[in-house]
């Protein structure tokens, strides 16, 4: 694979890493402080986008994946097309490669579609002008409702093809690392993109009311009379400010802890339309650089399916011997301990259905929500925790962001070398660690004046484990497909992203909940601590109990035992020839009755 179509692939993700990286580290700054919506409403809003995400996660995966295999049957006229063209002149040729490299495939369409959801619902979100923040608190719900509904759809439809097209681009294991890496490496830059720009904007703020309290005290020095007169008109608009902001009894008090009012809004309109310029510019670079190739397309197997017990085995043998079952394209499979008789169209992928069967299929699932989970809660809390717990001001709050984000940046590009090293194991429990280290500093943090230079070694710490654990949610699932199971790539992305939305929203709006009692530092120590041991613990399992080879998802779900039958197949009962394109794609057993149980481990019938 070309180093500039890894790179372009890596780009194809920064219009959701800009949107996503600006929503969890300002979501709830933004809307206790600046929409004035309760800890609970709040909490409220984050888990309806998330169970929408989750459902749609999986259909689109799943329409993604059947629009695959409805263009494999144009393949063989496109390519008689492609010949013809040939003998055409030079400018022609140069426009079909351009048209080629640009193929909208199914991957890219839904790619295309999730991001320009983004584009439109990404600054209505946060470019709300005034009045629509002094309306009731349903009509609040409801119009950020269905802003955060598209935006979640849009994330979606921009995940799940953008992940799912690794398998497609590359069927070695460690360029399917290096793109997972270089993933995080351009949603490092973009978040870092997203941090200068905030800062940038909040620093003029600050400048300017410097200069206006400057002003102010000149006019102080010369007029004592008209300095009273303005210190009472400030305090009568504060106090009116106060009121107009609040809808909820205690929601003053947040507001003073944030530092955020409505006047902060023109900042986060603003830094939202530049941040969508920006992510257009990349997703124009993805889809220029990366070609989307023609599904493959694959044989399909007869099988007929005798379901009987292994005494029985010689029995079925003869019957297929006689029945005449003896053809290239059929095969065999014996079912233990069954009474009922299939006949099964088997192409060289898994159906969707039969992932369900498979016990890898819920751990991995299970791994990645929960490493995911540890990840979004300390990101999203972090901002809480440094305005809140330790007295920070807004500016040098988006600063230690901005630390973080540079440490993500140099570990996504150091992932590949550490598991190189470490190895796979290792290399993913080191991740756990540095997690584990971020909440004990976070543990004895007082104040910012007193403990800066900890609090920016912190957020480095935090950077490294929090890649880390997102690099091996990505390869978790992406070992699970493996090379043969490409078709349903989009499906497994979107049942494990699904998995991740809904345990991510009722886990966040269980800690709103608990947020007056539950304190920031609470939640960065002992809960982000909690999930990545928990996290931790789901990836030894995954490593140990089942073998990070792409042969574990190679269709064990359908049989036990299965063999090719040929036109030169012998009469006696035991002799099977196996077939080498089969046994690439479906178990074989080699010993008979005696890889019963071997074979079962796996069987998801």
């Amino acid at each position: 694979m070309k180093w500039i179509s890894k790179i372009a692939y890596g780009t194809g993700q920064m219009l959701k890493d800009l949107v996503v990286g600006f929503i969890f580290v300002f979501y709830i700054i933004f809307y206790e402080g600046c929409i004035s919506l309760s800890s609970s409403q709040v909490g409220a809003l984050l888990l309806c986008g998330q169970i929408v995400n989750g459902l749609a996660t999986p259909l689109i995966g799943y329409l993604s994946d059947r629009s695959l295999g409805s263009t494999e049957k144009s393949t063989a006229d496109h390519q008689s097309i492609t010949c013809e063209d040939e003998s055409v002149k030079k400018d022609k040729r140069l426009l079909n490669r351009m048209k080629r490299q640009l193929r909208l495939g199914p991957r890219k369409s839904w790619h295309l579609a999730g991001c320009l959801l983004l584009v439109i619902a990404f600054p209505l979100m946060f470019g709300q002008p005034e009045y629509l923040v002094r309306l009731p608190v349903w009509a609040k719900l409801l119009i950020n409702g269905m802003f955060m509904i598209c935006i979640q759809v849009g994330f979606a439809a921009v995940q799940i093809p953008h992940l799912s097209i690794i398998n497609d681009l590359t069927d070695q294991h460690d360029e399917r690392v290096l793109l997972a890496s270089l993933r995080y490496f351009f949603s490092g830059i973009g978040h870092i993109t997203m941090l200068l720009i905030t800062y940038l904007f909040f620093i003029s703020k600050k400048s300017s009311l410097l200069i206006l309290k400057s002003v102010n005290e000149t006019d102080n020095n010369a007029n004592s009379s008209q300095l009273f007169t303005k210190s009472l008109r400030t305090t009568n608009n504060n106090v009116q400010s106060d009121n107009q902001s609040t809808n909820v009894g205690k929601q003053s008090v947040v507001h003073s802890e944030y530092n955020t009012t409505i006047q902060d809004l023109p900042i986060f309109r603003n830094v939202a339309l530049i941040l969508v310029g920006i992510g257009v510019l990349f997703t124009i670079i993805f889809h220029c650089g990366v070609r989307e190739g023609k599904p493959k397309a694959h044989q399909f197997f007869t099988i007929q399916s005798y379901e009987k017990t292994s005494s029985e085995f010689p029995e079925v043998n003869g019957t297929n011997n006689n029945n005449g079952f003896n053809n290239d394209n059929s095969v065999v499979v014996f079912q233990i301990k069954s009474r009922r008789k299939r006949t099964y169209s088997l192409s060289s992928t898994l159906p969707w259905y039969a992932w369900f069967t498979l016990p890898r299929f819920w751990l991995s699932c299970s791994t990645c929500s929960i490493l995911r989970l540890g990840v979004t809660v300390s990101v999203l809390y972090s901002g809480p925790f440094l305005l809140n717990s330790l007295k920070m001001n807004k500016s040098s709050m988006v600063s230690v962001q901005l630390v973080n984000t540079i440490s993500c940046l140099i570990t996504s590009v150091a992932v590949q070398r550490i598991n190189k090293l470490l190895g796979n194991y290792i290399g993913s429990v080191v991740g756990v660690l540095f997690t584990l280290g971020l909440c004990t500093i976070a543990y004895f943090l007082k104040s910012a004046d007193e403990n800066l230079i900890a609090i920016y070694v912190s957020a480095a710490i935090l950077g490294i484990g929090n890649t880390i654990n997102n690099v091996r949610a990505v390869v978790v699932i992406a070992t699970l497909i493996g090379v043969n199971q490409v078709h349903t790539a989009a499906f497994v992305h979107g049942i494990a992203s699904l998995f991740d939305k809904i345990l991510t929203g009722i886990f966040i709006q269980c800690i709103q909940l608990c947020v007056p009692q539950l304190t920031y530092r609470h939640i960065e120590v002992y809960i982000v601590g909690s999930l990545a041991v928990f996290g931790g613990i789901l990836t030894t399992i995954d490593h140990f109990i089942y073998s990070e080879t792409l042969e574990s998802t190679n269709a064990p779900c359908l049989s036990c035992f299965s063999r090719r039958s040929t036109s030169s197949l012998s009469s006696s009962s035991s002799k099977f020839q196996g077939d080498k394109d089969i046994e690439s794609n479906i178990q074989t057993s080699h010993h008979g009755v005696n890889n019963d149980k071997e074979n079962n481990d796996n069987c998801g019938y």
